[in-house]
């Protein structure tokens, strides 16, 4: 899913599912600027008047980074712009823990803010309306988003790096995976939605995010026009 920016994200309406203290958030994605904060997951209760209670998930600039109510912590690691990464953060009590293709980085003693309502589950933006001094959008590809109610041990960090059509299933609550298959209006309202494959239902209604092919298919396939045999 190609993400430009500013107006361009998907909106999850809010689940029990999704109010989460312990969790963890995976992802594939390319960041095209380090310049500015890439939000990739954000869940909160934000609105003009109360932009403190939000959790955030992403880059800043390009260091894998978990933010809420003003208060950060960072991955020890800078992902270049351009290149295609699997980023995780887990929440366990106050130990937070990053991960950069299957492999710990580092681990911060910090908690989630928990003060979460009914407002949606954000990809690609951490509030879709302007609000004083704060605007953060990400600009790249996300290819997935998996979400858990737990914190994944390394060993499943691990499979889920390894194995990206497979994640574990224990604990998945979103699943955001892109391909034709899962990009559809399934309430027929003109609007496509990112189809959640964990089971949970939270269907994501895609603004501005397009889906794009980056390899193209062969045009035609060409046959050998002899083989030589084996020399002996």
């Amino acid at each position: 899913m190609y993400f430009k920016g500013k107006d361009s994200y998907v909106q999850i309406n809010d689940n029990p599912s999704i109010r989460l203290t312990s969790l963890s958030v995976l992802s594939w994605v390319q960041v095209f600027s380090c310049g500015r904060w890439n939000v990739v997951v954000s869940k909160s209760t934000a609105s003009a008047n109360m932009p403190n209670y939000e959790f955030d998930v992403g880059y800043d600039p390009c260091r894998p980074t978990v933010w809420n109510g003003g208060a950060s912590a960072y991955g020890n690691y800078v992902v270049s712009p351009y290149i295609f990464v699997h980023i995780g953060v887990t929440v366990s009590g106050s130990t937070t823990s990053f991960y950069v293709n299957g492999n710990l980085i580092n681990q911060a003693s910090w908690s989630v803010n928990t003060n979460y309502d009914t407002y949606p589950l954000f990809i690609g933006v951490d509030y879709p309306q302007p609000r004083p001094g704060d605007y953060f959008f990400f600009y790249g590809y996300i290819a997935q988003v998996l979400i858990y109610s737990r914190a994944l041990s390394d060993s499943e960090i691990l499979w889920n790096y390894q194995y990206p059509d497979n994640p574990v299933r224990n604990g998945l609550v979103l699943w955001l995976q892109a391909d034709p298959s899962n990009v559809k209006d399934i309430d027929g309202d003109g609007r496509l939605e990112w189809i959640d494959l964990s089971g949970f239902g939270n269907h994501g209604k895609i603004y501005g995010a397009q889906l794009v092919q980056l390899v193209k298919t062969p045009a035609r396939v060409l046959t050998p026009a002899r083989v030589l045999s084996a020399v002996r």
